[in-house]
């Protein structure tokens, strides 16, 4: 907020959306430190003195942001009612990030997520070159290097886990706690390859 003095509503959408971490560093989408975790289902944007408000739509924060008039609402009438309130010349467009090959690729991080979670769930190996393909999706993101840590520990296969939960550790973590969770894991792990309590 500091780089600019005077904030208009496009400005503070832009924030809003910003999916780089403290320091404009790039952690990966989702991560935690970032404003924009690519999880919200809304946020608003108030301007008091003039009494417009705009609401962001779908996904994210990324599509664009709707405009109200609230001077416009407060003083409709009963006969206007079932009409559109919104004023579209007031819109905030579309983040641009929404039609760009990284955000195609969070969308497949997300898709793969939830196999790699089916895969492990049935004790599945997993097909070939999925798991490279997935690090590419995101992989600055300590999230992957855990989902897959947690995948080959359920397989037994402790020194692939071992492997991802370095890469884990070596990412920006969102804080102390998951930072203490990853070496107790890779504690486990290490213990485990030293009884030979591995498979391929």
């Amino acid at each position: 907020m500091n780089r600019t003095a005077y904030l208009d509503e496009t400005d503070v959408a832009r924030i809003l959306r910003d999916r780089l971490v403290l320091g404009d560093t790039d952690a990966g989408l989702g991560n935690e430190l970032a404003i924009n975790q690519l999880i919200a289902h809304h946020s608003v944007i108030f301007k008091p003195d003039s009494l417009l408000v705009w609401v962001s739509t779908s996904p994210w924060q990324l599509g664009k942001y709707i405009a109200y008039d609230l001077n416009k609402i407060f003083n409709l009438r009963f006969e206007d009612a079932g009409h559109e309130i919104y004023s579209a010349e007031r819109d905030i467009p579309a983040d641009t990030f929404l039609f760009s090959h990284p955000y195609r690729q969070f969308e497949r991080f997300r898709k793969m997520s939830r196999e790699l979670r089916e895969l492990k769930s049935r004790g599945q190996s997993l097909p070939v070159g999925f798991a490279n393909g997935y690090m590419g999706t995101n992989p600055r993101f300590y999230l992957t290097y855990v989902n897959l840590c947690e995948y080959y520990n359920e397989m037994e296969n402790y020194d692939q886990a071992l492997q991802y939960c370095n890469l884990a550790l070596d990412c920006r973590l969102p804080g102390l706690d998951e930072k203490k969770d990853l070496m107790a894991i890779k504690e486990k792990l290490i213990k485990k390859l030293h009884n030979g309590h591995s498979r391929d």
